[in-house]
């Protein structure tokens, strides 16, 4: 009997099953709420029934409607060095239009720190997006996104690539002061898995003047990706997840937001805290996200400016 040939056949048996595992699934999908606005992210992105301006082209194309003004705005993100410009004009005309750039750099990054809701592979992303929305009726409006992406891997298993898909969204005013949205984000199957189908159904409440509290609870799912999917979620056992938040616009423009998430796939809890200034011609606004209680990562900063025309 050979032992050596034994031995080697039984090693590479041992490097196939391990390198298997390595490769069929290794890499965490990346949660679509990871890249919101600062107007959004301040209440912890619990922002689905109300109006966001530019940040409804990355929460729910059809709150747009509802603003009647042009405006231009830049977000900034620590996290993959984060910087998206975006236009949204609802002044023109009864069919609102929005559109946007958005680039990410996760080549270097310390996914450990980061949290898994941003996933970990190393890479580059771009994106290019185009949304319509109008109000089928006073209390009613609709929207779409369609959405361009090229990801830029840097992991020699995982290739890069382009796609196409779009979101979908609709607000329906019960009161001036209750509203409830719903939304669809990444309707078409994604060949990689990266970007998974999330569902979104929020409200929003205005107990007084100035003041707008939120809640909405999602669920996300890698069903619409093929069957040899490069990336899992964290947790497939709950995809579920909700979030809370609350804002306060002073008279004369200050703007003080607060918000918590659970989202149970990416096993992910943090606080949200945002500050801005607004007034008819421009606003800035800043949010922090923190980790909280066993969750992984680190304090996450994001800014937004937005001129209003």
């Amino acid at each position: 009997m050979n032992f050596n040939r034994i031995s080697a056949g039984l090693g590479l048996s041992v490097f196939s099953v391990i390198s298997f595992g390595q490769t069929a699934n290794p890499f965490l999908a990346a949660d679509p709420g990871s890249f919101l606005g600062a107007r959004s992210q301040g209440r912890a992105g619990a922002t689905a029934a109300s109006s966001l301006g530019i940040d409804s082209l990355f929460q729910n194309p059809a709150s747009s409607a509802y603003d009647k003004n042009y405006s231009v705005g830049f977000n900034y993100g620590v996290a993959g060095d984060s910087m998206t410009v975006g236009i949204v004009d609802t002044q023109s005309g009864p069919v609102g239009a929005g559109i946007y750039y958005s680039r990410k750099d996760f080549q270097n990054a310390n996914f450990d720190l980061l949290g898994s809701g941003f996933g970990n592979l190393s890479r580059q992303e771009e994106s290019a997006g185009f949304s319509l929305a109008t109000l089928a009726s006073p209390d009613l409006s609709i929207g779409t996104l369609v959405r361009w992406s090229y990801l830029k891997s840097f992991e020699p298993s995982v290739l890069s690539g382009k796609s196409w898909n779009f979101d979908l969204g609709a607000i329906y005013k019960f009161r001036p002061d209750f509203s409830m949205g719903i939304t669809g984000q990444n309707f078409l199957r994604d060949s990689q898995g990266f970007r998974p189908r999330k569902f979104i159904l929020g409200a929003e409440f205005t107990p007084t003047v100035g003041m707008k509290l939120s809640a909405q609870g999602q669920n996300v799912s890698l069903r619409s990706a093929a069957a040899t999917s490069t990336f899992v979620l964290p947790n497939t056992s709950e995809t579920w997840g909700y979030s809370l938040g609350g804002e306060y616009r002073f008279a004369e423009g200050p703007i003080l937001r607060l918000g918590y998430e659970d989202l149970k796939a990416w096993n992910q809890k943090a606080l949200s805290l945002g500050a801005g200034f607004e007034d008819k011609s421009f606003a800035v606004e800043y949010a922090l996200r923190a980790p909280v209680l066993e969750t992984v990562g680190e304090p996450l900063h994001l800014i937004s400016v937005t001129g209003f025309f």
